[in-house]
């Protein structure tokens, strides 16, 4: 199979793009907030869990998803229908692209929702003079965010536009993004973590082996494994939107290698910082939002500087946020830009369907809370609305949708293609074989497991 000569969404200029990109998308909110947490709470366990499931998860799904793309340059939707006509399979695996585009969407509108109550809490930060907001001020902005949505409604609506405009300026506005916001965001992250932990006074290698000391458990492995497939941002067709712009000399699997290692260490970083601010058992048992919104700013106050220290917090969170935001939104527009809908317009109809579930969402935090039909389901009662949302993205669409990647690049594809996708070069049998036995595997066991937790849970 040859590689055509260029993509219908434009080629990137250096493969520095789609890795700073990849980079941006896996360090977001997960690794503020749920990461070190989990890392309080099952220890070793879980680094170790965490670092398995970025090299036998994380490495060779992204690595296809960038295969997929770069050989048929295009975007997910059009990616699976194109090789299974070209190799004379069902159309009905283009169904992947869909759930990906789904999944794009669903991530989308949770962080617009998060970035909505984080800009809030900002602006009543500002309100009352620059000072950290803590105690009685700190639970009073938090409830009106979240009980009053039209409060969210605005900031919401400006997020996503935020997001949309340098998606729909272009590739090159584009790639100007990704080269300015990714690095500051980076950069500010090393800043902000190396200030806490001068403040803090505790030393890195002693926080961590007062974190991982512990008994190591199967429960704590497979922890760290799911938190690093969800981490490396695979199964949401973000692989494959990025990778038809890359162009046929660049190589797949070392730009996938590298991103996942710098991801490794820098989220190891910010669950140091978290941790240095919180304390390991002061972080055990906190939820993501409980972390960035009700432990974190009470300890920034108590530091020196606390004032600069918590205003280089919110920016950091936001420009997560927004990086994540821009190169996930990616994947619908990518998907909308045939036929009659130029990139404009699937900029266009793309921030809409975001928009639209993530009001959804806010009003399942407030005004809906009650309205549960799916509690006559057994193992449904009391589940929220975004519960229910964010443990189908997170339990079902994506483990199904990177099963079925991984079904079909290994086993219906010609080992040939993948070759031609990624080097040029022969793909050894020993390594195709093992790639094709063992993801599957790893794959059913981890859908099996987060499947089992949230019933046993439930």
């Amino acid at each position: 199979m040859t590689i055509p000569r260029r993509s219908m969404h434009g080629d990137w200029s250096s493969p520095l793009v789609p890795a700073l990109a990849l980079l941006g998308v896996s360090i977001g909110f997960a690794s503020l907030s749920r990461s070190p947490v989990l890392l309080a709470e099952q220890g070793s366990g879980f680094l170790l869990g965490y670092g398995v499931g970025l090299l036998l998860l994380g490495l060779p799904l992204l690595s296809l998803e960038l295969i997929a793309g770069r050989v048929t340059r295009q975007s997910p939707v059009a990616a699976f229908r194109s090789l299974a006509s070209l190799h004379g399979h069902s159309r009905h695996w283009q169904w992947l692209g869909r759930g990906m585009v789904l999944a794009a969407l669903l991530a989308v509108a949770g962080l617009a929702v998060i970035a909505a109550w984080s800009t809030g809490f900002v602006f009543r930060m500002l309100a009352a003079g620059g000072e950290p907001l803590e105690g009685p001020l700190l639970s009073r902005a938090l409830s009106d965010l979240v009980n009053e949505p039209e409060r969210s409604l605005g900031w919401l609506t400006l997020f996503l536009l935020a997001v949309a405009l340098p998606v729909a300026a272009g590739r090159r506005a584009l790639e100007g993004f990704l080269l300015v916001a990714v690095p500051a965001g980076l950069l500010l992250l090393l800043a902000l973590a190396t200030m806490v932990l001068l403040r803090a006074g505790t030393g890195p290698i002693a926080l961590l082996a007062v974190a991982t000391n512990g008994p190591m458990t199967w429960s704590a492995l497979f922890a760290g494994a799911q938190q690093a497939f969800f981490a490396a941002a695979v199964a949401t067709g973000v692989g494959i939107t990025l990778g038809c712009g890359l162009k046929p000399g660049d190589r797949v699997v070392r730009l996938a290698l590298v991103v996942l290692l710098l991801h490794a260490v820098l989220v190891l970083l910010a669950a140091v910082m978290v941790l240095s601010l919180l304390g390991v058992s002061g972080a055990r048992g906190l939820g993501g939002i409980d972390v960035l919104f009700q432990a974190i700013p009470p300890m920034l106050a108590s530091l020196p500087m606390a004032a600069l220290l918590s205003s280089l917090f919110a920016v950091l969170v936001l420009l997560f946020l927004l990086t994540s935001g821009v190169v996930l939104l990616q994947v619908p527009v990518a998907s909308l830009q045939r036929g009659p809908f130029d990139l404009q317009r699937a900029t266009v109809l793309s921030v809409g369907a975001a928009w639209l579930l993530a009001v959804v969402i806010l009003l399942g935090y407030s005004l809906w809370t009650d309205w549960r039909p799916w509690e006559v389901l057994p193992g449904l009662s009391g589940l929220s609305l975004p519960d229910l949302l964010n443990r189908f993205l997170g339990l079902i669409l994506l483990p199904l949708l990177a099963l079925g990647t991984a079904l079909y690049c290994c086993w219906w594809l010609p080992r040939d293609t993948l070759s031609t996708g990624m080097t040029g070069a022969p793909l050894r049998f020993g390594v195709h074989a093992a790639i094709r036995v063992s993801l599957p595997l790893a794959l059913l066991l981890l859908f099996a497991s987060g499947l089992g937790l949230a019933w046993h849970t439930l």
